[in-house]
Protein backbone atom coordinates (compact mmCIF):
# COMPACT_ATOMS: atom_id res chain seq x y z
CA UNK A 1 0.00 0.00 0.00
CA UNK A 2 1.08 3.45 -0.93
CA UNK A 3 2.43 5.81 2.04
CA UNK A 4 -0.39 8.58 0.57
CA UNK A 5 -3.22 6.17 1.08
CA UNK A 6 -2.09 4.78 4.54
CA UNK A 7 -1.84 8.74 5.60
CA UNK A 8 -5.73 8.45 4.48
CA UNK A 9 -6.77 5.68 6.90
CA UNK A 10 -7.77 6.48 10.53
CA UNK A 11 -8.64 4.62 13.25
CA UNK A 12 -10.75 5.42 16.37
CA UNK A 13 -12.63 4.34 19.11
CA UNK A 14 -16.43 4.30 18.14
CA UNK A 15 -18.73 6.27 19.59
CA UNK A 16 -22.58 5.55 19.45
CA UNK A 17 -23.24 8.07 16.48
CA UNK A 18 -20.86 5.50 14.28
CA UNK A 19 -23.90 2.35 15.12
CA UNK A 20 -25.72 3.14 11.85
CA UNK A 21 -21.98 3.02 9.95
CA UNK A 22 -20.96 -0.21 12.49
CA UNK A 23 -24.59 -1.99 11.78
CA UNK A 24 -24.01 -1.14 7.65
CA UNK A 25 -20.43 -2.67 7.28
CA UNK A 26 -21.44 -5.65 9.36
CA UNK A 27 -24.54 -6.34 7.00
CA UNK A 28 -22.13 -6.20 4.27
CA UNK A 29 -18.89 -7.82 5.04
CA UNK A 30 -21.02 -10.68 7.04
CA UNK A 31 -23.74 -13.18 5.75
CA UNK A 32 -25.19 -13.60 9.57
CA UNK A 33 -24.35 -10.35 10.48
CA UNK A 34 -25.24 -8.99 14.29
CA UNK A 35 -28.45 -7.46 14.73
CA UNK A 36 -28.73 -3.64 15.45
CA UNK A 37 -30.07 -4.40 18.82
CA UNK A 38 -26.38 -6.40 19.30
CA UNK A 39 -24.62 -3.49 18.20
CA UNK A 40 -26.42 -0.73 20.49
CA UNK A 41 -25.54 -3.90 23.48
CA UNK A 42 -21.90 -3.72 22.80
CA UNK A 43 -21.75 -0.04 22.46
CA UNK A 44 -24.10 -0.20 26.17
CA UNK A 45 -21.63 -2.52 27.66
CA UNK A 46 -18.33 -1.36 29.55
CA UNK A 47 -16.53 -4.58 28.44
CA UNK A 48 -16.63 -4.21 24.62
CA UNK A 49 -14.49 -1.66 22.14
CA UNK A 50 -15.52 -0.86 18.78
CA UNK A 51 -13.48 0.71 16.52
CA UNK A 52 -14.11 2.44 12.95
CA UNK A 53 -12.28 2.92 10.49
CA UNK A 54 -12.43 5.81 7.87
CA UNK A 55 -11.08 6.40 4.72
CA UNK A 56 -10.60 9.50 3.59
CA UNK A 57 -11.67 9.91 -0.27
CA UNK A 58 -12.10 12.97 -2.25
CA UNK A 59 -15.33 11.88 -3.25
CA UNK A 60 -16.52 11.57 -0.28
CA UNK A 61 -18.91 13.88 1.01
CA UNK A 62 -18.53 12.72 4.71
CA UNK A 63 -16.01 14.95 7.11
CA UNK A 64 -14.29 11.86 8.52
CA UNK A 65 -14.26 9.89 4.93
CA UNK A 66 -15.91 6.66 4.14
CA UNK A 67 -16.71 3.87 6.83
CA UNK A 68 -14.29 1.50 5.42
CA UNK A 69 -13.82 -0.68 8.05
CA UNK A 70 -14.57 -1.89 11.75
CA UNK A 71 -13.85 -4.47 15.04
CA UNK A 72 -15.29 -4.81 18.05
CA UNK A 73 -13.36 -6.43 20.66
CA UNK A 74 -14.11 -8.17 24.44
CA UNK A 75 -11.44 -7.15 27.07
CA UNK A 76 -11.65 -8.67 30.64
CA UNK A 77 -8.57 -7.94 33.11
CA UNK A 78 -6.76 -11.01 31.64
CA UNK A 79 -8.38 -11.87 27.79
CA UNK A 80 -9.49 -10.22 24.75
CA UNK A 81 -11.52 -11.54 22.24
CA UNK A 82 -11.30 -10.49 18.51
CA UNK A 83 -15.45 -10.63 17.98
CA UNK A 84 -16.09 -9.42 14.64
CA UNK A 85 -13.67 -7.35 11.86
CA UNK A 86 -14.97 -6.36 9.11
CA UNK A 87 -13.86 -4.44 5.65
CA UNK A 88 -15.90 -3.45 2.93
CA UNK A 89 -15.14 -5.23 -0.48
CA UNK A 90 -13.77 -2.47 -2.29
CA UNK A 91 -11.26 -1.36 0.24
CA UNK A 92 -9.65 -4.84 1.17
CA UNK A 93 -5.86 -5.69 0.71
CA UNK A 94 -5.66 -1.91 1.43
CA UNK A 95 -4.18 -2.24 4.76
CA UNK A 96 -7.24 -1.60 7.26
CA UNK A 97 -7.28 -4.59 8.72
CA UNK A 98 -3.71 -4.49 9.19
CA UNK A 99 -4.44 -1.03 10.36
CA UNK A 100 -7.57 -2.46 12.83
CA UNK A 101 -5.17 -5.21 14.39
CA UNK A 102 -2.27 -2.78 15.10
CA UNK A 103 -4.45 -0.54 16.69
CA UNK A 104 -6.55 -3.12 19.04
CA UNK A 105 -3.21 -4.64 19.78
CA UNK A 106 -1.05 -1.49 21.15
CA UNK A 107 -0.64 -2.24 24.52
CA UNK A 108 -1.41 1.99 25.02
CA UNK A 109 -5.07 1.67 23.62
CA UNK A 110 -6.00 -1.58 24.73
CA UNK A 111 -3.74 -2.53 27.52
CA UNK A 112 -1.12 -5.22 27.77
CA UNK A 113 -0.84 -8.34 29.36
CA UNK A 114 -3.89 -10.31 27.78
CA UNK A 115 -4.08 -13.43 26.03
CA UNK A 116 -6.14 -12.87 22.69
CA UNK A 117 -8.73 -15.02 21.16
CA UNK A 118 -10.39 -15.34 17.83
CA UNK A 119 -12.62 -17.49 15.33
CA UNK A 120 -12.34 -17.51 11.76
CA UNK A 121 -13.71 -19.10 8.75
CA UNK A 122 -11.35 -22.21 7.40
CA UNK A 123 -11.62 -20.63 4.11
CA UNK A 124 -10.28 -17.49 4.72
CA UNK A 125 -6.34 -17.57 4.21
CA UNK A 126 -6.04 -13.81 3.80
CA UNK A 127 -7.65 -13.48 7.30
CA UNK A 128 -5.97 -16.49 8.69
CA UNK A 129 -2.35 -15.17 7.49
CA UNK A 130 -2.79 -11.48 8.71
CA UNK A 131 -3.41 -12.94 12.04
CA UNK A 132 -0.30 -15.08 12.04
CA UNK A 133 1.65 -11.62 11.69
CA UNK A 134 -0.37 -10.70 14.98
CA UNK A 135 1.61 -13.71 16.27
CA UNK A 136 -1.47 -15.71 16.48
CA UNK A 137 -1.76 -19.59 16.21
CA UNK A 138 -4.13 -21.90 15.46
CA UNK A 139 -5.43 -23.66 18.53
CA UNK A 140 -8.49 -26.14 17.29
CA UNK A 141 -11.12 -26.40 14.58
CA UNK A 142 -14.58 -26.14 15.20
CA UNK A 143 -16.72 -28.39 13.17
CA UNK A 144 -19.86 -26.55 11.67
CA UNK A 145 -19.31 -22.86 13.84
CA UNK A 146 -20.75 -20.87 11.15
CA UNK A 147 -23.49 -20.95 8.99
CA UNK A 148 -24.74 -19.59 5.69
CA UNK A 149 -22.83 -20.74 4.00
CA UNK A 150 -21.67 -24.05 6.93
CA UNK A 151 -18.69 -23.81 7.70
CA UNK A 152 -15.77 -25.20 10.04
CA UNK A 153 -14.29 -22.64 12.25
CA UNK A 154 -10.80 -21.98 12.91
CA UNK A 155 -9.72 -21.01 16.93
CA UNK A 156 -6.46 -19.03 17.16
CA UNK A 157 -5.13 -17.84 20.32
CA UNK A 158 -2.33 -15.17 20.86
CA UNK A 159 -0.11 -14.48 24.01
CA UNK A 160 -0.17 -10.42 24.40
CA UNK A 161 -0.14 -10.33 20.14
CA UNK A 162 3.02 -8.92 18.79
CA UNK A 163 2.36 -5.51 16.58
CA UNK A 164 3.19 -6.08 13.07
Amino acid sequence: MANKENDRISVRLAEASDAEDIKRLEDICFSGPWSKKAIDDAFASENYRIFICRLQDTDATEDEGVAAGYCIITLTDYEAELCRIGVRPEFRRRGIGDRLLSTITDPDITGGGREWFLEVRKSNIAAIELYRKYGFTETGERPDYYTDPKENGISMKAEGPRRA
